[in-house]
């Protein structure tokens, strides 16, 4: 149903997907493409895709529905500015430009996806993609099989998640910086990692969809305060 809503919203024309999902589709009107069936590349394009000039700042780099938990999903139309900000600021802020690159875990209808895959790329680094079967589990051994990452981005929830499956000793020397967003964030929720890794930075990140991922940042001092933490400040522009 939410499907079907975003597609007749969002009047969209093109939809790629694979055989196995396409029944789900069927009634939407759109010109299914299924990414699993050969096509002789060969051929040239028949149709013109967008207005036929080049992409500007003031151009869509993405559109991403929200959870509707309030009402109706809202399609949030994000422009390439937007997210060009962001990705700058990140790359300085959470030192992008350092360690092994990110594990891409959550889903990429979800904005908090966005700095795992981008930013890392943006720098030279690389995007580690965990598998989607068995997500929780999937993310630990991920994790467990890495040295030295650049960032993962979590919600605070998945810390406790986190925790079950993997060591504190095996949290040393893992990852640079730890982003977490998208729930309200508690010094105690890091505590075990923190104490494991005390070279680790912490970020609380916070940013309504609307507002391109993040819009507000604070990193934990390494000896901060017990109980609620702050979002922090504005980010650059």
């Amino acid at each position: 149903e939410r499907l079907l809503y975003v597609l007749e919203d969002s009047a969209t024309e093109i939809v790629m997907t694979d055989a196995a999902n396409a029944p789900s589709l069927a009634g939407t009107g759109a010109q299914l493409l299924y990414v699993d069936e050969e096509r002789d590349t060969d051929s040239p394009a028949t149709t013109a895709m967008g207005n036929g000039g080049p992409a500007g700042p003031e151009s869509l780099a993405y559109v991403m529905y929200t959870s509707g938990s309030t009402g109706r999903p809202k399609g949030v139309m994000i422009e390439h500015r937007s997210l060009a900000n962001y990705l700058w600021w990140a790359a300085g802020a959470y030192g992008m430009d350092e360690g092994q690159g990110a594990l891409l875990h959550s889903s990429i209808a979800f904005d908090l996806s966005v700095t795992s895959l981008f930013a890392p790329l943006v720098a030279g680094r690389s995007v580690i993609l965990v598998p989607q079967e068995g997500e929780a589990e999937a993310f630990g051994n991920a994790l467990r099989r890495q040295n030295d990452l650049t960032l993962v981005k979590l919600v605070p929830s998945q810390l406790e998640i986190l925790e079950r499956q993997i060591a504190s000793e095996e949290l040393r020397e893992r990852v640079r910086s730890v982003v977490l967003g998208g729930e309200a964030l508690s010094a105690e929720s890091i505590a075990t990692w923190r104490k494991a890794a005390p070279e680790t930075r912490f970020f609380n990140e916070y940013g309504p969809t609307e507002a391109t991922v993040g819009c507000c940042v604070y990193e934990l001092p390494p000896n901060g305060k017990k109980g609620a933490v702050p979002i922090g400040k504005p980010i650059a522009n």
